[in-house]
């Protein structure tokens, strides 16, 4: 009984690593939104892709982990990978973003 709960633990971590990479799609999408945050057609229209996306990116996931089972503990992995990465990683992404940002708008201006 053991031994099955344990072989399930390398799934789990795929699905963890695909909610990683969504994430990374998160914050990717968000650069491209970021100059048209007035007008809202684009930013739906770009909100959709990131969702069309982040959908492919967990089809291939649970297809490659699981042969496309979808099971609550690879879902929920899913989820626990893209709140760590927007709870830790993002916040580095993002201030990364801006001081190269800063850097180029000092030596455009």
């Amino acid at each position: 009984m053991i031994y099955n709960t344990l072989a399930e633990l390398p799934k789990f971590l795929g699905a963890l690593y695909g909610g990683l990479v969504i994430g990374v799609l998160y914050d990717v999408f968000r650069l491209f939104r970021l100059p048209f945050r007035k007008r809202r057609v684009v930013t739906g229209v770009v909100d959709a892709l990131f969702y069309a996306a982040a959908g492919v990116v967990a089809a291939v996931t649970l297809l490659y982990v699981n042969d496309g089972a979808p099971r609550v503990y690879l879902l929920g992995g899913l989820a626990l990978g893209a709140f760590l990465y927007v709870s830790f990683v993002s916040r580095l992404f993002t201030a990364l973003f801006r001081a190269v940002g800063a850097v180029f708008g000092k030596k455009s201006g």
